[in-house]
């Protein structure tokens, strides 16, 4: 949790929710900035492992964070975190998702999942994330969280937007004022040549 607040800038909130037999709201969304970051890292610190695992109430409380809202980011996404079995079942946690199928106030959304160690169950953990096309990833090594994170983030800024023009120029040095370029993977229905040889596409 530490190293994904590295990752987050001012604009972006963050909510934690903690989930063992029940789920509790540690805080309401924050903004991440210098004092939102502070009371989160305080939140983590006190973070301690209790009873069982229920997956389906920690989805349902974030769920309910996502609904309650007053103000939607262009981006959301639930990142869960488990390092064992669910205690309540695959039904349960469909059951919990689908209460909130469809409800304006959850808006659009997706769901990444972490699973630590070899204890968790990848394969539901797998699905969980297949349900709102976020993705599984497995950390057996703690210390490499931090590329997980990186890879989630960049998925999620990656829909950010749309109908983007790429432009691309050879900028040569002095010595070598004649390079240019003269090929493009995709041809000419992907790519449209400039007389001053810049290649341009575009990316729905």
């Amino acid at each position: 949790m530490l190293d994904l607040l590295e990752l987050l800038q001012s604009d972006d909130r963050l909510s934690i929710v903690t989930f063992d037999s029940n789920a509790v709201r540690q805080c309401p969304l924050l903004r991440m900035d210098r004092k939102g970051k502070q009371k989160i890292k305080q939140l983590v610190q006190a973070i301690s492992p209790n009873n069982s695992t229920n997956i389906g109430s920690g989805l349902f409380t974030a769920m309910k964070i996502l609904n309650d809202r007053k103000y939607r980011n262009p981006v959301t996404s639930v990142l869960l975190l488990g390092d064992g079995q669910d205690d309540y079942g695959k039904s349960y946690i469909e059951k919990c998702l689908n209460h909130w199928e469809g409800k304006e106030g959850v808006g659009a959304y997706t769901i990444n999942t972490f699973g630590f160690g070899n204890d968790h169950d990848s394969e539901l953990m797998t699905w969980i994330a297949d349900q709102k096309d976020g993705n599984f990833y497995y950390i057996e090594d703690v210390s490499k969280v931090g590329i997980c994170f990186i890879d989630c983030l960049g998925q999620l800024f990656s829909v950010f937007a749309e109908n983007v023009t790429i432009n691309i120029k050879a900028q040569p040095p002095k010595h070598l004022s004649d390079v240019m370029i003269s090929k493009a993977f995709g041809g000419k229905e992907m790519w449209s040549i400039s007389q001053n040889n810049e290649y341009s596409t575009k990316i729905l």
